[in-house]
């Protein structure tokens, strides 16, 4: 069984796919997704985003910007090149973790970026560096993608939304463009017109943070025309042989076709959705596409969306704890299939252990948000648009059919409602009971979070507004600025913490609705997760694979988990035993670790991986 696999690329000369997976090793697959051969996994584990081949050898750059050239035919390592050792830039700072993905092959030499960001021309025989390249505008971010298509100019893109064009070989990028407000992931030659087109996260202008797509840019006068599409990050993009149709899509698990034959795209159809997030998606020829989930999943269909082929790949991932309301030391979770169940049992002063109860599997798709009632009933979310209640044994007692994809939900007992944000920027509220529509509203951009908060409702959507409404959901104040989309929103005590894309961690009064904390969250790479306060601690997980460890007073560092961390985090959860804190993370690959907290830091007790 593979590890979860995070990067493909396809090989014209030996028709064949090249992948990276989550400990840091590469395979060879064939066109049917059986694994040919394997390398050795790096005493590291870190993870690779960068992925080249030619005709004898593929070129890798893991996360911190070390670069490894392997034998196409063996996978045996033959070189590699700590980057970072060579920069001038080393004395004053450490390379930074970073899932960007630019890297190329051209006229002889490999071009990539280090750990601090700077771009590098190496010699693909020797690993040579012959010369580095600032930024052409911004030491602190990152090249996401190099393109070398076009023989007579060269294009590169970067994570904050610009696209640069201008000669690799010489170094030097004097053409800009911002086209998105987020990562630029992917910029391609359209040969039909004679054209770029890029993806986008957040889209640009009126329209960013609310819809977003891709967009065709020309290189010459930088004029370029968006094409929205969805409300979700856009990973890839890719030509069918004859240039007539673009295919593209991502976090939303779908590929869009667009007929090409024209300059004005047009949609044309929709492939999906898939069982997760697409990460990436090639074209294998012959009217064959392999999608790459987030999950690890690997799915080949035809252009038409039917599955061909899937790769044995068996997905775990926990998205969340929560505890029993009478029993701390029982938590379920969601876990992608169905819904796993956990004891925490003392094993000493410093010491805890967690043992499965039982799983309860179901076919509503991906299951990824759970509450629990009272009475140990639960309800979850699947991204298959469903909502479902079941009893304490798991058996279903209702489910309904949203009318869109969900982010989030939240419940009243006392009101017997529940209330779902959907990526379509609904709010629906249901019948506790029985599943039934109530009433919807619809908001600014896509709702990521909700609460009941007695009769009042709170709204938390993807332009980064916080929205309290009363209980008929007339605004009851101004709408609360966040500065970010929310990833998590907790209510206990009277006090709401929101945790986010760029806003890191926020916490607000809930009796006048007065922000009392906010900081960012320093170091933090990608995006900020999910959080949880323990004494004086934060303890921030991200999208980076990091925790962060801050002094809630000061707001300063205080420790920081990476290369301990082994895939993305997903959950974390605050456990107290004969005052003694325990920290619990889990997240892809199912994964659970336990953390003894203590003063200014952590241990680590456990490790888990419960098959």
């Amino acid at each position: 069984m593979l590890s979860r696999l995070i990067r493909v690329e396809y090989n014209t000369y030996h028709d064949i796919v090249i992948a990276s997976d989550s400990q840091g090793r590469i395979h060879k697959l064939d066109r049917d997704l059986n694994v040919i051969a394997s390398s050795i996994a790096p005493l590291d584990l870190n993870r690779i985003y960068c992925i080249v081949s030619c005709e004898k050898y593929i070129y890798t750059r893991n996360i911190f910007g070390v670069i490894n050239m392997f034998d196409i035919d063996t996978l045996t390592r033959i070189k590699t090149l700590d980057t970072a050792t060579l920069s001038n830039r080393r004395d004053a700072e450490s390379p930074s973790p970073g899932t960007a993905r630019g890297i190329a092959l051209f006229n002889g030499y490999l071009y990539t970026t280090n750990g601090f960001g700077e771009l590098l021309k190496i010699d693909k025989n020797t690993l040579t560096i012959e010369s580095t390249m600032e930024h052409p505008t911004n030491q602190t971010t990152f090249i996401d993608c190099i393109n070398v298509e076009f023989d007579n100019q060269h294009f590169l893109s970067d994570k904050e939304g610009y696209v640069f064009i201008g000669d690799l070989e010489k170094m030097e990028f004097e053409k800009s463009i911002q086209v998105d407000e987020g990562s630029v992931h992917v910029v391609k030659y359209d040969k039909r017109h004679d054209r770029l087109i890029a993806t986008q996260d957040f889209g640009i202008g009126i329209s960013a943070w609310n819809v977003n797509g891709i967009v065709t840019l020309d290189y010459n006068d930088l004029s370029i025309v968006n094409y929205p599409f969805t409300t979700d990050d856009v990973e890839f993009i890719f030509f069918d042989p004859s240039y007539s149709e673009v295919y593209t899509g991502g976090f939303d698990g779908k590929i869009y076709v667009y007929n090409n034959e024209e300059k004005d795209l047009k949609l044309k159809r929709v492939l999906g959705p898939f069982n997760h997030q697409i990460s990436y998606a090639i074209s294998l020829g012959d009217n064959e596409i392999l999608a790459l989930l987030q999950s690890g999943e690997l799915i080949k269909v035809n252009k038409f969306g039917k599955i061909l082929k899937e790769l044995d790949y068996s997905y775990v991932c926990y998205w969340g704890f929560v505890p029993k309301p009478d029993n701390e030391s029982i938590i379920y979770a969601p876990d992608g299939s169905g819904v796993s169940i956990f004891k925490i049992d003392h094993v000493s002063d410093n010491d805890i252990n967690l043992s499965k109860i039982v799983s309860y599997r179901y076919n509503f798709g991906l299951i990824h948000k759970l509450l629990l009632l009272k009475d140990d009933h639960f309800i979850a979310l699947s991204r298959d648009n469903i909502v479902f209640r079941a009893d304490a044994k798991g058996n279903i007692l209702w489910y309904t059919h949203l009318e869109f994809l969900p982010k989030n939900f939240a419940c009243s007992e006392s009101l017997k409602k529940l209330i779902v944000g959907l990526d379509n920027r609904c709010l629906q509220e249901l019948d506790l009971d029985t599943g039934e529509l109530l009433k919807k509203q619809y908001f600014d951009s896509s709702v990521y979070v909700c609460s009941y908060n007695n009769n009042d409702v709170l709204v938390g959507t993807s332009g980064g507004k916080l929205h309290v409404l009363d209980e008929n959901w007339k605004p009851k104040r101004d709408v609360i600025e966040l500065g970010g989309y929310p990833k998590r929103l907790y209510l206990k005590d009277g006090l709401l913490t929101i945790v986010g894309g760029e806003f890191g961690f926020i916490e607000i009064e809930v009796e006048n609705y007065t922000v009392v904390k906010s900081f960012i969250g320093d170091i933090i790479y990608n995006t900020r997760e999910d959080a949880v306060k323990i004494n004086n601690l934060v303890f921030i997980g991200s999208y980076g694979y990091q925790v962060g460890i801050y002094d809630y007073e000061t707001e300063n560092l205080v420790g920081l988990l990476e290369n301990e961390i082994p895939d993305y985090v997903k959950s974390m959860y605050h456990y107290q035993h004969d005052n003694a804190d325990y920290l619990i993370i889990g997240g892809n690959t199912g994964f659970i670790q336990a953390y003894r907290v203590h003063g200014q830091g952590i241990d680590l007790i456990r490790e888990y991986r419960f098959i």
